[in-house]
């Protein structure tokens, strides 16, 4: 891709503060995903794994009644204030789930489930909002596929080192003891992520930015369903609006049902967290074979052959694992197969990422992520309702299985034509 010396120029300035974003992003996302992780791990160890689609749903709720407020703050306010403020607010969930895991108090627990959900409803529209103040437009895209695979590497470290941290035989004490341990062990390093969080947070970017017009959305919810109509006017912007929802309502439901599909195999928690460390380790390949793509071919054209691909490996994950019998080949090939997965979904989702930063008006970018996280968390709770309704009576295999099937049906009745629009409204 050719850039102009002003946009070569723009893209070199803006390199400290967007690593500053990165850090600041990057240990939010750590601590999110090692706390979700370890907490499901606890609660599969202590056949609760049903208030697993209950912390998805917890997680979802502050997305779908604050999207609003938070996207207008983003688009009214320096983005830089609400992204400190929002870390400080990370450090008082940390500590309530802290104290939930040191006790294995699920009323804490929950609680800070919520708090981390309404944390990050203000969070991501001011930081994802900054991405394409700081870049050109054609340099989003790329820009989005090194943070994805930062946010990756965060993940993957959250998710593994939860799952480590928790396995009684890493102490050498007697079962129970280990277990307590490991318990403590989650909250201390919870907590003290998040207090460096706080402190990277003041080293992100001072950028002004335009103040929107718009009123106070006073109604909340009911502005985020007008919003969406409102954006619904492009219809491209809108299609990738839903295939965001998609998204993230499949993938959230599959990852806690491969904490599942560990039990079901008797894998351990440790191995359990290697098959979600796999499927997460497979998006960043996706996301920078989706920047590749972009430069020969339009986005359109070959995302949802993406999800049809990922949806088909799922249905073949699922088959494989339910003829498991042990044996670390077979293992091998779900490992693998959950592998690919992720690339798929990698290369499914930046370009519709990416989209949706650079498309709306400057004025307008605010209202339109919160849009976007409006919802894909509406996805997400719907596959949290359904888990937590009917989780306990299908086994792990045949949920993959059926997440895999609307994967493809989806891919098959949402059509993109291949064109773009310059805005809301045209």
């Amino acid at each position: 891709m050719q850039f102009s010396k002003e946009e070569l120029m723009q893209i070199k300035s803006g390199r400290s503060r967007f690593l500053a974003m990165a850090v600041t992003y990057c240990l939010g996302v750590y601590n999110d995903n090692f706390y979700k992780q370890a907490a499901s791990l606890i609660a599969v160890d202590t056949d609760e794994k049903r208030l697993q689609g209950l912390a998805l749903i917890l997680l979802s709720v502050p997305f779908v009644l604050f999207s609003a407020y938070a996207g207008w703050l983003a688009d009214r306010f320096p983005k830089r204030n609400i992204v400190i403020f929002a870390k400080f607010f990370e450090l008082a969930a940390m500590l309530i789930g802290a104290y939930g895991v040191f006790t294995v108090n699920w009323y804490c627990i929950m609680a800070m489930v919520f708090i981390m959900g309404l944390q990050s409803t203000i969070f991501s529209p001011a930081l994802n909002g900054s991405i394409p103040e700081l870049y050109p437009d054609k340099y989003v895209m790329q820009a989005n596929s090194y943070m994805k695979l930062a946010t990756t590497v965060s993940v993957l470290m959250g998710v593994a080192l939860a799952g480590v941290l928790l396995d009684p035989g890493l102490y050498e004490v007697d079962i129970a003891a280990g277990k307590e341990y490991g318990r403590y062990l989650v909250g201390i390093v919870a907590v003290a992520v998040a207090l460096t969080g706080v402190f990277a947070s003041f080293g992100t970017a001072k950028i002004d930015s335009p103040k929107t017009k718009n009123r106070f959305p006073l109604e909340g919810p009911l502005n985020s369903i007008l919003d969406i109509v409102y954006f619904k006017r492009d219809r491209v912007l809108f299609k990738s609006f839903l295939c965001s929802m998609f998204l993230y309502g499949v993938s959230s439901t599959v990852i806690i049902t491969i904490n599942d599909l560990g039990g079901a195999l008797n894998l351990g928690q440790k191995n359990t967290s290697y098959l979600v460390t796999a499927l997460m380790l497979g998006i960043p390949l996706g996301a920078l074979i989706a920047n590749k793509l972009s430069d020969r071919y339009n986005w359109q054209s070959y995302i949802l052959k993406a999800a049809f691909v990922m949806g088909a490996l799922l249905l073949v994950t699922g088959t494989v694992a339910d003829n498991f019998v042990g044996g670390y080949s077979l293992l091998i090939v779900i490992v693998f197969l959950f592998f690919l997965t992720g690339v798929a979904g990698g290369v499914f989702l930046i370009p519709v990422t990416s989209f949706i930063q650079t498309q709306p008006a400057a004025d307008e970018k605010g209202r339109a992520l919160a849009t976007q996280n409006f919802m894909d968390f509406i996805g997400i709770i719907i596959g949290g309702v359904f888990y937590y309704l009917v989780g306990a009576n299908i086994n792990a295999m045949i949920f993959l299985m059926i997440f895999g099937a609307i994967a493809m049906i989806f891919a098959v009745l949402i059509n993109f034509r291949v064109y773009e629009f310059k805005g809301a409204g045209q």
